[in-house]
């Protein structure tokens, strides 16, 4: 009996120390059990308002409400989990409690602990640079999207004013911060020409020849096998270690593809036998001969371009996150190490393995300090291969097939010629195969087969379908969140619907389903627009006003890039020349009238500048404190609030090129 009651009396001693333990977790975060939802890392809900008040009163939770109107189906609940670096997490409230005034009326909020007057401080530091910025520029313009669009100067006026920062912090504060909606903090942030030739598109010569990382096998200089060689590319995707496949071989068997018919979700390829004599035998040439064994060192390509895509990271909020893509530019070279033309372009696209808050930060931040080097320098090009390296190598991310970080490897080209009269520029994706370690052909994202265009036999049921297709998710295909799945529905039954690969026609080629009339017309014309701009056709043709097919090419000696990109066209043999301003694009079809066409406006290089430095303007290093606090001596930085600003206004990117 004794040993029973001893018993007993343990047992409670451990259920009242675990008791103890649960509830001192629940006072550190009473929301432990709201989970961060790792579907919104691709999608996430944005705020169309954001409203930041100081409490007139005392409160145990803090000093500032937070409100953020946000679309409650996508958040899917009556609370929001979101992460401010890896693990501070807040939860946003549209149940009534925690500062939300009317539960369930979109409007989500939470009670902040935050300085007051250095959260106004830091606010007013803003209105003041803000309105020294507009007072230098002429023209104000905000990305919705890829796209440019002129800001209403008045209104700008209306934020960045004086009567607004000649208020003190605790005036701006308590007067309510309702104008903070998403890209406000960003669109006066000046992006140079040096920093998108220096961080985020490098074509200098004495980058992509450096004879340390770079090799010319016509003339025996350079590095063989050096860091951003083509072959040494290819030798670290085939990892031999691992997969007991030679470099050679590996390139090899990614070039016979080309000679027969591949067949990808229903589209047949076609085969291009010339890409013996284009390519294969140009490898054996420089290889020493039609008997030498070939030598990947020597593999004909040139390159062009070393570029940062950190604006196709998700959303690093919601439990997880990515660092985008860094990728290289290669195109084809003949026996003379002269570039093909028309060009063959080859892209490297790798995911950059960075999933931790600290980590994308250090990434951006390296990217970001090569705008104070000389591109060229010893510092500048050993600063940027220590970031190539980061993607490039073998085991940089061994969840993926051969341990490599490619995420798809491109090709863009028109020196395989088709017979004419048809005569087209083709662009094919490739994946690693998890079991056989190769190269093979896989469906070109976003793109439809061409019967649904009306390529070769006019089918008007594929056609009809992918008009209704458009019709029925316009919105969703307008918010660029729109991913086309492998099989369409045509008259009740399932058919091939992503393509194998790409096929262009023409410089004004885009999607409009051929359709004047009936069901198969797309009725709105924005909706039109996005389909085709999604598409690597669309992208690469006459939705950005691209008459050379590419957006990064070789002509006349030097590199081209596409208006799409600077916002200005390059003519051949001239320097690049970059712009704030947007390039102008009158749709393709004639939407919604040929006199009267929409202007498309696009300047990328600009959106992918003042994403990497908005990004950059808060850190990971914010540490908050539980959401109940005793000790009012622990605030949230000032920084905090502007970071969750930032992250409710992310939106990831989906159209890749």
């Amino acid at each position: 009996m004794k040993k029973f009651l001893f018993l007993c009396a343990a047992v409670a001693v451990i259920a009242i120390f675990n008791l103890k333990c649960r509830s001192s977790r629940n006072d550190r975060d009473p929301y432990l059990g709201v989970a961060v939802n790792k579907a919104h890392q691709k999608d996430p809900p944005i705020a169309t308002q954001i409203i930041i008040t100081t409490l007139p009163e005392k409160n145990e939770s803090g000093t500032v409400l937070f409100e953020a109107a946000l679309p409650k189906e996508k958040v899917g609940s009556n609370m929001l989990a979101i992460l401010l670096g890896d693990s501070n997490k807040i939860v946003l409230h549209d149940d009534g409690l925690n500062g939300d005034k009317l539960a369930g009326d979109g409007m989500y909020s939470t009670i902040l602990n935050v300085s007051s007057d250095s959260l106004g401080a830091l606010l007013r530091e803003r209105l003041i640079t803000g309105n020294k910025r507009l007072s230098e520029l002429k023209n104000v313009y905000r990305f919705k999207g890829r796209m440019e669009f002129p800001e209403n100067r008045d209104n700008l006026m209306r934020i960045f004013n004086e009567d607004n920062f000649k208020k003190s912090p605790a005036d701006l504060m308590k007067a309510g911060i309702g104008w903070l909606g998403p890209g406000i903090l960003d669109l006066l942030l000046p992006v140079s020409a040096s920093f998108k030739q220096r961080c985020l598109l490098v074509t200098d010569p004495a980058v992509v020849t450096d004879a340390s990382r770079t090799y010319n096998p016509c003339t025996n200089t350079g590095t063989p096998g050096g860091a951003w060689t083509f072959g040494k590319l290819m030798t670290e995707m085939a990892n031999s270690t691992l997969t007991g496949i030679t470099p050679s071989d590996f390139v090899l068997h990614w070039m016979n593809t080309w000679k027969t018919n591949q067949t990808v979700n229903g589209d047949v390829i076609p085969s291009k036998a010339n890409i013996q004599t284009k390519a294969i035998d140009t490898w054996h040439t420089l290889s020493g001969g039609p008997s030498a064994p070939l030598d990947v060192n020597k593999a004909p390509f040139k390159l062009l371009a070393i570029v940062n895509r950190f604006d196709l990271r998700e959303s690093g909020s919601y439990g997880g996150g990515t660092a985008g893509e860094g990728r290289f530019v290669f195109c084809l070279i003949d026996q003379n190490c002269q570039p093909v033309l028309p060009n063959f372009l080859v892209i490297f696209e790798y995911g950059v393995n960075k999933t931790s808050c600290p980590q994308i930060q250090h990434y951006a931040e390296q990217w970001a300090g090569l705008e104070s080097m000389t591109p060229g320098s010893a510092a500048y090009n050993s600063a940027l291969q220590a970031i190539t390296d980061q993607f490039t190598l073998a085991g940089t991310n061994p969840g993926k097939p051969n341990q490599n970080s490619l995420d798809q490897l491109r090709t863009n080209e028109l020196a395989l010629v088709p017979p004419a009269p048809i005569m087209f520029w083709e662009l094919r994706e490739f994946h690693i195969d998890p079991v056989t370690h190769q190269l093979f052909n896989v469906t070109t994202k976003r793109e439809p087969q061409g019967q649904y265009n009306g390529f070769g036999t006019v089918n008007f049921p594929d056609i009809s379908a992918f008009g209704g297709f458009v019709n029925d998710n316009e919105q969703v295909i307008i918010a660029d969140n729109m991913d086309l799945g492998d099989n369409l529905t045509v008259s009740g039954n399932p058919k091939p619907f992503l393509a194998g690969h790409t096929e262009i026609r023409g410089p004004g080629f885009h999607w409009d389903g051929m359709q004047t009339s009936g069901p198969g017309r797309i009725h709105n014309d924005t909706a039109r627009m996005h389909i085709s701009l999604n598409t690597c056709s669309g992208c690469h043709a006459g939705e950005t006003g691209n008459t050379r097919f590419f957006n990064i090419g070789f002509s006349s000696g030097a590199v081209l890039l596409s208006p799409f990109l600077t916002g200005r066209v390059q003519t051949d043999g001239s320097p690049t020349v970059y712009t704030s301003d947007p390039f102008l694009v009158s749709d393709p079809a004639d939407r919604p009238s040929a006199a009267h066409p929409i202007q498309w406006p696009f300047n990328d290089l600009e959106r992918r500048g003042r994403d990497l430095k908005d990004f950059l303007s808060t850190g990971c290093t914010i540490r908050l404190p539980p959401i109940r606090l005793e000790r009012k001596e622990f605030f949230i930085p000032p920084e905090g609030p502007i970071e969750l600003i930032k992250q409710l206004s992310f939106k990831p990117v989906t159209m890749t090129d």
